[in-house]
């Protein structure tokens, strides 16, 4: 089973503390402050009354990303696939082609259509490639806009973060299908003696099927008052998902059976593994797992973060800024109605929020984010498995040119050669979708892709770029002109 990773093994850089250095944040652990009359009205709160600390609300989504092809955009090459999802993932078209199987959230008609019975996803229906899930994508008529144009209803949407309505194959674009209906969890905990059970956790399975040749799971939970009496009961829940280790004491139930959450998880990849292929492919490669938490709460972020044993790294503030004033002989920092603070820690990745949000609001800015965690995570399994790919491939090309006696030609290189133009233009692709997000998630982007190490595997990739030339370097006239002209967009690409 993959092991899990928070945010571990990426260093803190010096300067990068958290906590502004002048003047030293005092937060009143206890109290809030009413900043206006709206703010007082909105919570109930006088100038400086006593307020309880317990958390309002949490909510917990573990993600893994699996690749199912050896290079993106080859997974409809698996001869072991079924034919029912080759054209999802072979066909440029294939949103176009899969049609029928749209859902819109706003007004638009798509089940005029009717809706088809293949592909289908054991215990969790047929696909469905529904505008609703897109929430990073802002506007209902945004959405709505790309499922037209993707159905070739109107001649073309504008560029979006995710779309972009000028690439030849559809499978660049960041979009997904995904089951009809998720997987629904519900946990119990193990009662003491003479006790009831009690319902401690209901959640939801979802699966995103990228046409690239990438599959998404998220564990979505959300917790129950149980699990919310302090910071200290909402540990130990958070410990109680962590399906990798040993240890859980919850009872978990769906639709699949009755187990421990590790179970209902193999369960559910065991279905769609033997939904997509007849046998499980050689180039199926599961990712590590990563954690998002949000939690509603009046507790000061750092006190709680202590008690839930997570070390914050780094820390973005999301919403409203705070102030600081100077009272009693010391500073006070106040956070306004919408405060909101994301994190990253040492067990993964923490949105803050104060109870003065509405509870929908939060959870749609949560899942905005989410998106945004998504999208990183999926660069960066993007640009590792490529990067590998590149690696095994240089290194055999070295042993063709050492082991061969007679001269190269230009057609053993067009053998041998494994460059694809369409791989290097999709990852030219990514990095434009964000460039059509709006500012604030171009802010929340930058600060995940740091954090998470995308950086990093971006240098990395280039630097194999070069090496890739000096291996062509090696080759002589006219080969060497051949590798040239064929590695040349590579590293225009990548930005050398």
């Amino acid at each position: 089973m993959a092991t899990h990773v928070g945010l571990t093994g990426i260093p803190v850089r010096p300067g990068s503390v958290p906590r502004p250095a002048l003047p030293p944040p005092t937060y009143l652990r206890s109290y809030w402050r009413a900043r206006s009359g709206d703010t007082a009205r909105a919570s109930g709160l006088s100038e400086l009354w006593e307020v309880d600390v317990s958390i309002e609300s949490a909510y917990l989504v573990h993600s893994q990303v699996i690749r199912i092809g050896e290079v993106p955009l080859t997974a409809g090459d698996e001869p072991r696939l079924r034919a029912a999802f080759r054209p999802l993932f072979a066909g440029k078209q294939c949103f176009r082609e899969h049609r029928p199987a749209f859902v819109d959230d706003y007004d638009y008609d798509f089940t005029r259509f009717p809706f088809p019975a293949k592909p289908f996803l054991r215990h969790l229906g047929p696909l469905a490639f529904d505008t609703g899930r897109l929430l990073f994508l802002g506007d209902a008529f945004d959405r709505m806009a790309i499922a037209e144009t993707l159905a070739g209803e109107r001649e073309r949407a504008g560029p979006t973060f995710g779309f972009d309505p000028t690439l030849a194959d559809q499978r660049m674009n960041h979009l997904f299908f995904e089951a009809r209906r998720p997987l629904f969890l519900r946990a119990t905990n193990v009662p003491v003696p003479g006790e009831r059970s009690v319902v401690t956790a209901d959640g939801r399975c979802f699966v995103h099927i990228y046409p690239s040749g990438y599959l998404v799971l998220h564990v979505a939970l959300a917790f129950t008052e149980p699990a919310l009496q302090d910071a200290a009961t909402l540990y130990d829940a958070i410990r109680e998902t962590r399906f990798w280790r040993p240890g859980g004491t919850w009872q978990w139930r769906s639709r699949l059976g009755n187990g421990s959450l590790g179970e209902q998880v193999e369960w559910l990849r065991r279905a769609v593994y033997g939904s997509l292929w007849s046998s499980r492919p050689a180039n199926l490669r599961e990712g590590e797992w990563h954690s998002a938490l949000k939690v509603l709460t009046w507790e000061e972020m750092y006190d709680l973060a202590t008690t839930l044993r997570f070390r914050i790294q780094r820390t973005l503030s999301a919403g409203s800024q705070p102030e600081l004033e100077w009272d009693d002989g010391r500073w006070h920092e106040y956070r306004g109605e919408y405060w909101s603070e994301m994190a990253t820690t040492d067990q993964g990745l923490v949105r803050f929020f104060l109870p003065t949000y509405n509870a929908t609001t939060a959870r749609n800015r949560f899942w905005e984010m989410q998106g945004l965690h998504e999208f990183v995570l999926l660069k960066n399994q993007i640009y590792d498995d490529y990067t590998a790919y590149l690696r095994r491939e240089i290194d055999r090309l070295k042993k063709y040119r050492l082991n061969i006696g007679a001269k190269l030609t230009e057609e053993d290189v067009r053998r041998v050669t494994v460059y694809d133009p369409a791989i290097p233009r999709y990852l030219l692709a990514l990095d434009e979708h964000i460039q059509h997000a709006p500012p604030a998630a171009r802010r929340i982007y930058s600060f995940l892709s740091d954090e998470l190490g995308f950086g990093r595997r971006r240098e990395r990739l280039k630097a194999l770029a070069g090496e890739w030339e000096a291996e062509a370097a090696q080759w002589e006239h006219p080969a060497m002109v051949l590798w040239r002209r064929l590695l040349a967009p590579l590293s225009s690409l990548l930005g050398k």
